[in-house]
């Protein structure tokens, strides 16, 4: 029939994308592998520079003060999202959803 786009495709194509940029940006950038690091500064933010920084997997991960943190969810959030877009460029929702959906 009618030409339409594949919007489980784009998706899939979408989320492992981004999932890719995610974990490129933790494991790369923030941790000073290829990249300056980030923008790491004292308690009260006055003094400060760019430094790469080690990924804190642990409890104090969820320290809002420990710049560790946001390297490991960065690196987390990576690796999923490109496995949930690998699952959902592989994985075809059922042909009843797409007629009700009309997709």
């Amino acid at each position: 029939g009618e030409p339409a786009l594949d919007l489980p495709k784009i998706f899939g194509i979408h989320l492992f994308l981004s999932g890719l940029l995610c974990f490129g940006f933790g494991a790369f950038h923030v941790t000073g592998l290829f990249g300056p690091g980030i923008w790491v500064s004292d308690a009260y933010g006055i003094t400060g520079k760019v430094q790469p920084v080690a990924p804190a997997w642990g409890a104090d991960g969820f320290n809002p003060f420990n710049p560790g943190g946001i390297a490991a969810h960065h690196i987390a959030a990576g690796i999923f999202g490109i496995f949930a877009g690998i699952f959902h460029l592989t994985v075809r929702p059922p042909q009843r959803l797409y007629r009700a959906l009309r997709m």
